[in-house]
């Protein structure tokens, strides 16, 4: 028995989700460009340098632009997305919560997963270019962050999203039959 609020999409539900949907992926967007920041000052110190990424920014330094968008842009993004997910987030959760949806909360964290991975792939098909140097393990998995975390993302919204799709076959076996909210 699956969840049987899973095909009940409101309006109200869909609008809060679909606002989830997009303030998670610019707040993805912004943890791409943190990453950037990470992954060019562990594999490219002089590059970082160059960028403003270590140190201070000046006048001299150069901006990456990744995906077109500024260093000011980013930290506007960051607080628009984080403002829109902390309103967007719980709007959700009743939303879905209205619809008599036991696992709400799951569904809300899977759509959230979802659009922040979205928009950190996105902003890592840009990301800056690296000199290749030594090949140590913990090089290659900095380097090749931009691929294995949008992934892990993904992997953690979609075991959100079974959850919210399977939660009354929970319930329904732990309370004799009747599906209870959670």
């Amino acid at each position: 028995m699956a969840n049987p609020t899973r095909g009940d999409h409101t309006p109200a539900a869909v609008t809060a989700a679909t606002l989830l949907l997009i303030c998670c992926a610019v707040v993805g967007m912004w943890l791409a460009w943190m990453y950037d920041v990470v992954r060019v000052s562990a594999l490219d110190p002089d590059l970082a340098d160059r960028l403003g990424y270590v140190g201070e920014r000046t006048a001299h330094s150069l901006d990456p632009m990744l995906q077109g968008i500024s260093y000011d842009a980013f930290g506007v993004l960051f607080y628009i997305g984080i403002i829109g997910a902390l309103i967007a987030y719980p709007c959700a959760v009743v939303a879905r919560r209205n619809a008599n949806d036991p696992a709400a909360v799951g569904f809300a964290i899977g759509v959230g997963g979802i659009g922040s991975a979205l928009g950190f792939a996105w902003v890592s098909l840009d990301a800056t270019v690296t000199e290749p140097a030594t090949s140590g393990v913990l090089e290659q998995i900095v380097r090749y962050g931009v691929l294995w975390v949008p992934a892990l993302m993904l992997a953690i919204a979609a075991l959100c999203l079974v959850h919210w799709w399977r939660r009354a076959a929970v319930d329904a076996a732990n309370s004799g039959g009747v599906s209870v909210p959670a």
